[in-house]
């Protein structure tokens, strides 16, 4: 959240990318990050207020998510992971539905969450994780809109220990029209390199 990209932390990017319309933000952090990142955001961003949710162990993003069911409360949400870059265009089309979820495409998408999605491509279906033998190359970047609905559903715990969000929202799509807006521009950042071609990018932009 914090590595420098063009002399700014990833999570204020992140931050500048949320549309408008969005009026509060909560931020699901490690004990050991909060004071640094207060110390650089404190209590608001943008004229945003800032909740800070403690997740004690890294165990997953449904897990992640679990905690902040008292802030969020009944309403919509839109959901962002703390480390990728995304198109703000594309946040602003997805929140103009009621449950969605921002898909991207990818040639190899076995790595990833492969999305599921009906024959008229409008609805998504399910995701399915790492799988061998791919359905469509089209993959979940974990941007959604979502509310209080997609606590109904639960998420089987993996290996590692951790319950991941793509089985809830599998189970939500199940019940209810979850759409789905496929972004333009996409880029996690994992490893150093991805660091590296992000400054590029912002230099070209320049």
């Amino acid at each position: 959240m914090l590595v420098e990209v063009a002399g700014r932390p990833i999570l204020e990017h992140i931050l500048d990318f949320i549309p408008q319309e969005i009026g509060e933000i909560v931020v699901v952090v490690s004990p050991r990050f909060k004071p640094l990142l207060f110390e650089r955001f404190g209590k608001e961003f943008g004229g945003r207020k800032i909740h800070y949710v403690i997740q004690q162990s890294p165990t997953g993003t449904a897990h992640a998510l679990s905690l902040c069911r008292d802030v969020l409360g009944e309403e919509k949400f839109l959901l962002l992971p703390g480390d990728d870059f995304q198109s703000k265009a594309a946040l602003e089309k997805l929140i103009k539905n009621e449950l969605a979820i921002l898909l991207a495409t990818h040639k190899d998408p076995r790595s990833f969450g492969v999305a599921q999605v009906d024959e008229e491509n409008r609805i998504l279906l399910g995701i399915e994780e790492k799988p061998e033998k791919p359905k469509s190359n089209l993959i979940s970047t974990s941007v959604m809109v979502l509310d209080s609905r997609i606590f109904k559903y639960g998420s089987k715990k993996r290996e590692n220990g951790e319950h991941y969000l793509p089985d809830q929202v599998t189970g939500l799509a199940k019940e209810y029209p979850v759409r789905y807006e496929i972004t333009d521009f996409w880029k996690p950042v994992s490893y150093p390199e991805d660091v590296t071609a992000l400054e590029k990018i912002f230099k070209y932009e320049k």
